[in-house]
């Protein structure tokens, strides 16, 4: 599972501009697009140029709306984390380096999940090589010294004081080594089927809670006191959103997780909630995952509900914490959230789970 999920439909954009919102993330929008450049134009810093491709000056966002829909879309979440830190008090130029931080997070463990699930996402613009796990090992090794470089920047600039980002930096490889932790205990096959409750607050609070809590690691260093009290906050709305993510997120991969005999929530509602079809109908799957088929839409919906409404009230609890704030996202938009972050493979089940 990566920070930047697509969001496949529109409806929660459309909703924001109905409601006169959509320009609240134009400037979170514009920095977190600075950002993103930025750590592409530094790859000639740390790799040669035979290895990168060709850099085109990307189109100004200001002057092409369709550009700057699209990105928002491919790159929301970090663009959310972006605005709340504004929201709060952060400055503007820490709010640029954590901008650059946040898609070396997203980067490096979008690398990391390439090499678990035999994936190739690209996240910097490396010239295509042979190998997958080759590209994503360069992609994590490229990503590690580009978060180094963006601190050292900052730290040159009189910004920050030397030794603080490597502290920053410390923390987060420490807590990225918990969340992949849960995917090496994973590699082997799991033997227990833990209980729906036990497996949000064991492994989906760290597999995706964590991980979106990422983003507040090094601001919690770096920040104020005043700040930081806030930062706890943040902390736990982003915990609880990273959280239903990734109940979704197993709703859309259950037959890839079965074949992995990794935790999913909804092999934990079935095997503990489920009914006698549902049970024997998943018994049936985990001796041959392979033939697996459209179960969940049709066997396991109930289930899948079950699932979905956990993820939707830890959104909307999630929402509600960062209204606390004064965050102005909108808590009635928790159902949109939840349906837009599925992956491309996922969208026809979420229409069918969610259909009234």
């Amino acid at each position: 599972m990566t920070l930047a999920p697509v969001f496949r439909s529109g409806e929660l954009f459309e909703l924001l501009e109905q409601k006169g919102l959509s320009g609240r993330f134009d400037e979170a929008v514009e920095r977190m697009f600075q950002g993103v450049g930025c750590i592409h134009r530094d790859l000639v810093n740390v790799i040669d140029a035979e290895f990168i491709e060709e850099l085109n000056a990307p189109p100004t966002l200001a002057d092409d709306p369709k550009e700057a829909a699209q990105f928002l879309r491919k790159y929301f979440f970090l663009i959310l984390f972006s605005a709340v830190f504004d929201h709060i008090g952060i400055e503007k130029k820490r709010l640029a380096l954590y901008a650059e931080l946040s898609y070396c997070i997203m980067g490096t463990i979008g690398a990391a999940d390439n090499l678990f699930d035999s994936e190739g996402k690209r996240f910097l613009p490396l010239k295509e090589v042979k190998g997958s796990v080759y590209a994503s090992i360069l992609q994590l090794m490229c990503f590690e010294r580009l978060s180094m470089r963006a601190g050292a920047r900052s730290v040159e600039a009189g910004e920050l004081k030397p030794g603080v980002w490597d502290e920053a930096l410390k923390r987060l490889l420490s807590a990225m080594a918990t969340i992949g932790k849960l995917e090496g205990d994973e590699e082997e096959g799991c033997d227990e089927i833990l209980t729906p409750d036990a497996m949000v607050e064991g492994v989906h609070a760290i597999r995706g809670g964590m991980l979106f809590a990422l983003a507040t690691i090094a601001p919690a260093i770096i920040e104020g006191d005043d700040t930081v009290v806030k930062l706890g906050q943040v902390q736990g709305a982003f915990q609880k959103l990273g959280t239903a993510f990734q109940l979704v997120d197993d709703i859309t991969d259950f037959e890839f997780d079965l074949k992995r005999k990794s935790h999913n929530i909804m092999v934990a509602e079935v095997f503990h909630n489920g009914t006698d079809v549902e049970r024997a109908a998943l018994k049936r799957l985990m001796d041959e995952p392979e033939a697996a088929g459209s179960e969940v839409e049709d066997v396991f919906a109930a289930s899948a509900r079950r699932a979905l409404e956990t993820a939707r009230r830890l959104t909307v609890e999630s929402l509600e914490e960062l209204e606390q704030l004064g965050f102005w996202f909108p808590t009635e938009l928790a159902d949109i959230v939840i349906k837009g972050i599925v992956a491309d493979h996922g969208t026809e089940r979420m229409e069918s789970l969610t259909a009234s």
